[in-house]
């Protein structure tokens, strides 16, 4: 149990600043942040968790500028999110979703297949402006690090 991995997701280009969330969240939700970064692209990894009768879970998600990762221990605690789709990540000016728009996310993402059902076999998952993943055993309150530059982040779930 806890044999950890690490896995590829994708890459996102950031502006000056980066969207911490929930996908399903607007912009005006409380428990969701943005906060200033380095410009440029930055490559995304999800530490997947054997946890034993629970299975393989996301135990934290991170995106680095120009693929330089860094150690967690390294970086500086900047506050929490709230999760409530199970689902957390970071984007580039994350939009608000309608409903229906939401359901296309979730379908368009991967997250679900066409018949609206859960797609277990993946748990994280890159679109054009984000990259985010499952948060671990779902819905709560994740940390998020970043390093002094602001050009390292991590959620940690487990």
């Amino acid at each position: 149990m806890n044999n950890r991995t690490e896995e590829y997701i994708g890459k996102i280009v950031l502006g000056d600043k980066v969207d911490i969330t929930d996908p399903c969240y607007d912009k005006d939700v409380w428990c969701r942040m943005t906060v200033n970064c380095k410009p440029g692209e930055y490559t995304g990894y999800a530490i997947i968790s054997d946890e034993g009768e629970w299975g393989n879970r996301v135990a934290s998600i991170g995106i680095y500028k120009d693929n330089k990762v860094v150690d967690l221990d390294s970086m500086e605690l900047i506050g929490d999110i709230g999760v409530d789709a199970g689902l957390a990540g970071f984007f580039n000016n994350k939009p608000d979703f309608p409903d229906d728009e939401w359901t296309n996310f979730l379908i368009e993402s991967g997250v679900w297949d066409s018949n609206g059902e859960h797609d277990y076999d993946t748990s994280y998952y890159a679109c054009g402006y984000g990259l985010f993943s499952q948060s671990g055993y779902g819905d709560g309150s994740y940390d998020v690090y970043a390093t002094p530059e602001r050009d390292g982040f991590v959620i940690v779930f487990i």
